[in-house]
């Protein structure tokens, strides 16, 4: 069986985590490892997501609502997901 999603198209584990206020909305991974982003939800305000920190390379713009992506997209190495707004979940996993 193939280890990872890339290989197989099924992850064996989808990852959660959120936030109430702007922040980090997924710890940073560890060393020489990747965020990849399945999808977003946004209760609160629009919000941008950024690499690592407030002041990070934007990642994507989210308008409120919930949000499946057609492909995942790939977070830098050790980088977290920041998010300029509270009420952030996002639908990831690690490689």
């Amino acid at each position: 069986m193939a280890e990872y999603f890339r290989d197989s198209g099924f992850e064996k584990v989808a990852l959660i985590s959120g936030n109430s206020s702007a922040g980090l909305v997924t710890p940073n991974p560890d060393q020489n490892k990747n965020i990849y982003l399945l999808g977003v939800t946004c209760t609160g305000s629009p919000t941008t997501l950024r690499e690592g920190s407030a002041t990070g390379p934007v990642i994507i713009y989210v308008a409120q609502g919930n949000f499946n992506f057609p492909s995942t997209i790939k977070v830098p190495n050790n980088s977290g997901v920041y998010s300029t707004a509270g009420g952030v979940s996002a639908f990831y996993y690690v490689e």
